[in-house]
């Protein structure tokens, strides 16, 4: 489980013109900050933290002496250049219950392509809720047994006892399908 250290500012001009000024406008809210505090990131290590991860990164945030635990909830990256443009950060205890998105991996996927088959990928993530320090960074499901017609269901998901998976049990993630020629015309 990834757990960096961000530095942030507390941020009083708009986010227009913080960004021009280098850095990346967010807020933090949560334990600590119940009516939300603007705070802003230099970009180059808002880039750096940023690069490998996405949401649901677990990280401490120092803003002047204050340090707080937290996870990033949202990441708005510019339509065009893919620039980041906000963050959103949820402060919390460690041992707090939090309501989070965990993407889905499948793992051996190759495996079917050597049979011509494909992973029809439907749902890509899985809503739970449990406690921080149970919840992982992502959903692994390893798929390289799985055979024609076969399907993957949220009730096929293994987690601690402690975490809720919010989503309905038979819930159809993926579909084992026949690979498909590509149709040439010459």
């Amino acid at each position: 489980m990834s757990e960096a250290i961000l530095r942030a500012f507390e941020r009083t001009e708009k986010p227009k013109k913080c960004r021009r000024q280098g850095y990346v406008p967010g807020i933090i809210y949560g334990e600590g900050f119940e009516n939300g505090q603007k705070i802003k990131i230099q970009l180059s290590e808002a880039r750096e933290l940023i690069k490998e991860n996405t949401k649901n990164l677990r990280l401490w945030v120092q803003i002047g002496k204050e340090k707080k635990y937290g996870v990033i909830k949202e990441i708005q990256k510019h339509p065009m250049t893919k620039e980041i443009q906000h963050i959103d950060i949820q402060a919390i205890s460690q041992k707090d219950k939090v309501r989070l998105k965990l993407p889905v991996i499948f793992e051996g996927r190759e495996k079917m392509e050597q049979k011509d088959q494909i992973l029809q990928v439907l749902i890509s993530e899985v809503e739970v809720i449990g406690k921080i320090e149970k919840i992982p960074e992502s959903i692994n499901i390893n798929v390289s047994n799985k055979e024609l017609g076969d399907s993957v269901k949220v009730k096929d998901i293994q987690l601690d006892d402690e975490i809720k998976i919010l989503e309905d049990v038979n819930e159809v993630l993926a579909i084992v399908t026949i690979a498909k020629p590509l149709d040439i015309a010459s």
